[in-house]
This record gives C-alpha cells, sequence and structure tokens, in this order.
C-alpha cells in the first residue's frame, strides 16, 4: 500500500450553520470527500480527521443548550467527550 498524500483544510462557517445543527466531524468530512470521489475506497484510500474545532461550549451555546452536557445527551454518537480533548 502506498502512502497516502495529506491535504490541509480549513473550512470556516458562519454561526448561523451551527445554530441549526450543523456540525463538522471526522465521519462528515469522510463523507463529503466520499462524495466527490465515490470510486473511492473509504478506510483503504480516504481519511478524514478533525484536527482543530470550535470549544464545545461555544457549540452548545449556539445550538441552543443550556450546557455541554445537554448537547451531548442528545448527540452521544456524534459529540463523544474525547471529540473535545483538543478545542480551542
Amino acid at each position: 500500500m502506498t502512502k497516502k498524500i495529506t491535504f490541509t483544510v480549513e473550512f470556516a462557517v458562519d454561526p448561523t450553520w451551527i445554530a441549526d445543527g450543523f456540525y463538522l466531524d471526522a465521519q462528515r468530512a469522510l463523507e463529503m470527500l466520499a462524495n466527490d470521489l465515490s470510486h473511492a475506497d473509504i478506510g483503504a484510500e480516504l481519511d478524514a480527521r478533525i484536527v482543530k474545532h470550535p470549544d464545545a461550549a461555544t457549540v452548545a451555546k449556539l445550538m441552543g443548550y443550556a450546557s455541554v452536557e445537554d448537547m451531548r445527551a442528545k448527540y452521544p454518537e456524534t459529540m463523544p467527550s474525547h471529540q473535545w480533548a483538543n478545542a480551542d
């Protein structure tokens, strides 16, 4: 297997999109990439990870939750606690 080529990409979205429920996690980023490269083998040929993301308190506030815990209770699969380990 050859070594994968890495692209470093920064996405910026208006806070309104976060308030409306958008959240970019590694799975969503991978799906976005796979959508464009539809014949690629996810895992073998494609990978995605989030290197930096907004802090959990900001996301929770924008989404209208009283606390990070309330937000995680609603979305336990997409917003696990380890995901916020390197938050701004």
